[in-house]
């Protein structure tokens, strides 16, 4: 029992060491910043499955205050908090042999609600409005953007038409904030799991879900119906204002939803005839680009089920 309890202490101090300098390297190297979020809810979730929910709690509590220490108790509760729950929380998922679609949508959920506290944290620190606050950070993405452009040696109207693109681009994000920002969480927890579960197969032999590759990923039909009743929602704007960004953020939603079954269905079509190596990867490539023509894809899927007509020749 003593030889268990130092291992795990060993262990769990050596991986809160580096969920510390992921946090370090991610805010002093602002692009490396989206790797600091990846390794550090993965630190986490390692020291969770491995030694259990309790030293994971307390890997993070310890993490928290050593960064307070090192740069502030905003940046402690913002990397430790925030970050260290999503690896709590997926830790103890694969531990309890959650199901795929909980392990991806419960951290995705827990990431959105954290990103708006700390909107909101943030505006408190600094003494102001959440609405002025987003209208400073939309001010310095345009006056950045224009800077770039110019710099660039773009001409006087050139630089003017791009400046409207920016601006039609932003006020599109602004409307799909909610389901950009759970895509972009469920992203970030389907990189996590998958990488957790890499190091763990390598390190042990640990029966926890493994997250699948793109050809099994397995996208419901469902997702063409809420598509559908995005647009429907769009077009009757006109009579409730609020179903625009209802209807925008289901057509948003939906629209990744089938662009990622598109591209596995795009995968396993041309895996099917047992190419060389590369050549389904430029496939996947192209869809990828043509990110309108995988959705489209994914769409003619739910109605054909090419997957399944061409599954079983990759088999």
């Amino acid at each position: 029992m003593n030889q268990t309890s130092t291992k795990s202490v060993v262990e769990s101090g050596i991986l809160t060491a580096l969920m510390i300098v992921f946090a370090m390297i991610g805010l002093s190297v602002p692009m490396l910043g989206f790797f600091g979020s990846i390794f550090v809810p993965m630190t986490i979730a390692i020291v969770g499955v491995r030694h259990g929910f309790r030293w994971s709690l307390l890997s993070v509590v310890s993490a928290i205050i050593a960064i307070a220490f090192l740069l502030g108790p905003l940046t402690a509760i913002v990397e430790g908090g925030v970050f260290g729950v999503i690896g709590i929380l997926i830790g103890y998922g694969l531990s309890k042999h959650w199901s795929i679609s909980k392990l991806l949508m419960i951290p995705a959920v827990v990431l959105m609600l954290a990103v708006v506290v700390q909107f909101w944290a943030s505006a408190l620190v600094m003494q102001v409005s959440p609405t002025e606050m987003w209208s400073s950070l939309e001010e310095q993405i345009t006056v950045s953007m224009q800077d770039m452009y110019v710099q660039q040696g773009l001409s006087e109207e050139q630089v003017t038409t791009a400046m409207i693109a920016l601006q039609d681009q932003i006020e599109i994000m602004k409307k799909v904030l909610i389901a950009g920002l759970f895509c972009s969480g469920v992203a970030i927890s389907y990189i996590i799991n998958r990488l957790t579960y890499i190091v763990l197969s390598r390190i042990g032999t640990y029966h926890i879900p493994e997250m699948p590759t793109i050809k099994g990923w397995r996208v419901p039909d469902w997702a063409l119906h809420i598509f559908l009743v995005g647009v429907i929602s769009y077009f009757v704007k006109q009579y409730i204002p609020l179903l625009e960004y209802v209807g925008y953020n289901l057509m948003y939603l939906g629209g990744i939803m089938l662009f990622i079954r598109g591209i596995s269905c795009a995968w396993r079509i041309s895996k099917s005839y047992h190419p060389p190596k590369f050549v389904p990867w430029i496939v996947l490539g192209l869809f990828i680009m043509m990110s309108q023509s995988a959705a489209i894809l994914g769409a003619l899927d739910v109605f054909l089920h090419l997957e399944e007509r061409w599954g079983r020749r990759s088999e």
